[in-house]
């Protein structure tokens, strides 16, 4: 009864216009209201927290700087066992074709309480930087319907099944790519000259247009 009640609100009854701070989303998105754009930020800005340096320079000159640097050195451990690139002295012909690069992303994961649980670091490469035809062509990669997890429980309940969900670590590293792509070295972690010595990639990396199609291709052959 209470939803039906909520659906009958008309925007003006829910809330003013200036009144950004009251609004509850839960029962805007119930009623199907459209939110104003500086509430929806404002509902943003309540979940996510905007403490984590932004690129490496910041994240070296933070009051955290030590524990951005294990998270940095997890992450490229994570790489090298992956096998995701190597450095070696790029031929002319490829520097003119162009180097793709990266950025450091920092995010930090919080317990039930607030507290920082884990420091988090990802290398992702800037694919909107990559080139149609030269280092990418397909894309597409398929994605499971909520239609379809919802059928998968049903039937689970139905036939008094346990359901497992499972998750990948470092997936995007696994992909095997197809096309040659160059990389810039990443920050704090070059080695020799960093002019001519660049990453040639082998396997995909996050942010590359093409990993959720190359990770998807790894994963069929091995269900299948």
């Amino acid at each position: 009864n209470s939803i039906d009640q909520v659906g009958e609100i008309s925007t003006d009854e829910f809330y003013e216009l200036s009144d950004t701070d009251s609004i509850d989303p839960l029962t805007a998105f119930i009623a199907k209201l459209e939110l104003p754009r500086n509430a929806i930020l404002n509902c943003f800005s309540a979940i996510m927290h905007d403490d984590c340096p932004h690129t490496y320079e910041e994240a070296m000159n933070s009051p955290d700087r030590e524990e951005w640097i294990k998270a940095m050195d997890r992450e490229m451990e994570s790489i090298r066992n992956a096998k995701t690139y190597t450095i070696l002295k790029i031929p002319p012909e490829d520097l003119k074709r162009g180097v793709i690069k990266n950025r450091w992303v920092y995010s930090k994961k919080y317990d039930k309480h607030g507290n920082v649980k884990k420091y988090k670091a990802r290398l992702v490469a800037k694919g909107f930087t990559q080139k149609y035809g030269i280092d990418f062509v397909e894309t597409f990669a398929p994605v499971a319907k909520f239609k379809s997890i919802r059928v998968i429980a049903a039937l689970a309940a139905i036939l008094h099944l346990s359901v497992f969900q499972d998750d990948v670590p470092t997936a995007f590293l696994k992909g095997v790519l197809k096309e040659t792509i160059w990389m810039e070295q990443p920050k704090g972690y070059e080695v020799g000259n960093a002019n001519e010595d660049k990453c040639l990639m082998g396997k995909t990396l996050y942010g590359l247009k093409q990993s959720a199609r190359e990770w998807f291709e790894v994963l069929l052959k091995y269900l299948l």
